[in-house]
């Protein structure tokens, strides 16, 4: 009942979010890759200057190496603007998949912060993030990393 509930939340937080214009500073497309806990590629799809979505693929060296499949619904909480760049800080919530010798599924909660370059097509971004995995057992994970993406 609860997953329904938080699905059903960020479902109308999205749609919700995702009517306002999206304004030139943030970008429409990211794509790039991270370095850290996973290290692979990552992509990120802006729907407005407050939501995006977010995925990876990428390998996990936990637990003797997995190759791993993440996706998140960012929220950007708020920015900091510097001259003409812009840091907007975010936080997340999506399902994590990880393909090992049994397929592990889980949630991880990302917060981190983006560097948006005003004249360079360019992101920057830091985050880490909370893992708890449920299946096929429970457990808890902190990952995170740093990445550059190119901005389309």
């Amino acid at each position: 009942m609860k997953r329904t509930v938080a699905a059903i939340i960020l479902i109308i937080l999205a749609w919700s979010i995702s009517a306002q214009e999206l304004p030139t500073r943030v970008p429409r497309y990211e794509a790039g890759v991270i370095i850290g806990q996973p290290t692979g590629l990552s992509a990120k799809y802006w729907v407005s200057r407050l939501a995006a979505f977010d995925a990876a693929l990428a390998w996990s060296f936990a637990d003797n190496g997995s190759f791993e499949i993440h996706a998140s619904l960012l929220y950007h909480l708020f920015y900091i603007d510097v001259d003409r760049d812009t840091f907007p800080v975010y936080l997340g919530l999506g399902p994590v998949f990880y393909l090992r010798d049994d397929v592990a599924i889980g949630a991880r909660v990302p917060i981190g912060i983006t560097y948006l370059f005003e004249d360079v097509p360019l992101s920057l971004f830091l985050e880490i993030a909370p893992v708890v995995e449920v299946i096929p057992e429970s457990g808890f994970d902190i990952t995170g990393g740093v990445g550059v993406r190119v901005v389309f």
